[in-house]
């Protein structure tokens, strides 16, 4: 052993205490305690986890929260029409298997990535559907054309490179295959387009090549 470690051991073995101070309490001492305090409170129970359920078809995967049973059945169920109806209208062959996030809630939507002003929303790169129940209570037949939406996004970027589908054409052609539906939900301000005609406002195809605007009105225009 070098002497300068020999030398710096012995001056740290000479600052250790021999023993614990007293008003430490000792390791057996501290379970006891532990002990005593679970026997007369009890110990507090670990919130569960809530389990999603998934439930998969030859056509679909839907993972769901179990109070969601039913919804998720009704999209599988529909899911092979849809698909059906896709390949028809666009002429392209349906070789995918989405899955399908459906959010309870406007909170669970946000988590799962949505923004305010959408009801769903699709991930190309996942193959994922994300969509919002609690926006379609009201109008419960939208589900059929909402995700005949986003699956017409999913069909268009599996089949066109992602650089050479430009966002006009994308979302375009889901809107025409989803009889006119927007994700985007409406600003309640009345029909835009004629505003826009009248102020002189409307988009070059050009500029909604990469990307639509920020803002919500921006967005309902384009």
């Amino acid at each position: 052993m070098r002497p300068w470690r020999h030398y710096n051991q012995r001056r740290l073995a000479s600052k250790r205490p021999s023993r614990l101070p007293a008003v430490f309490p000792s390791p057996g001492l501290i379970l006891l305690r532990i002990g005593i305090l679970l026997l007369i409170g009890g110990a507090a129970p670990l919130p569960a986890a809530r389990a999603d359920v998934v439930l998969q078809t030859p056509h679909v995967r839907i993972v769901h929260a179990p109070s969601l049973k039913h919804r998720a059945g009704q999209m599988a169920a529909i899911t092979p029409a849809l698909i059906r109806s896709l390949e028809s209208d666009l002429g392209l062959p349906f070789d995918l298997r989405p899955t399908v996030l459906p959010a309870p809630n406007r909170a669970a939507f946000r988590r799962l990535g949505g923004r305010d002003w959408f009801t769903a929303f699709a991930v190309p790169h996942k193959n994922q559907v994300v969509i919002d129940l609690s926006r379609l209570e009201k109008r419960p037949e939208d589900l059929y054309p909402t995700l005949k939406h986003e699956y017409a996004h999913l069909l268009l970027h599996d089949a066109i490179a992602g650089r050479r589908l430009p966002r006009w054409l994308d979302e375009g052609v889901a809107q025409w295959a989803s009889d006119g539906l927007s994700e985007y939900l409406p600003t309640g301000q009345g029909p835009l387009l004629p505003q826009a005609v009248a102020a002189g406002r409307l988009f070059y195809l050009d500029e909604l090549s990469a990307r639509f605007p920020a803002d919500h009105l921006g967005l309902q225009l384009a």
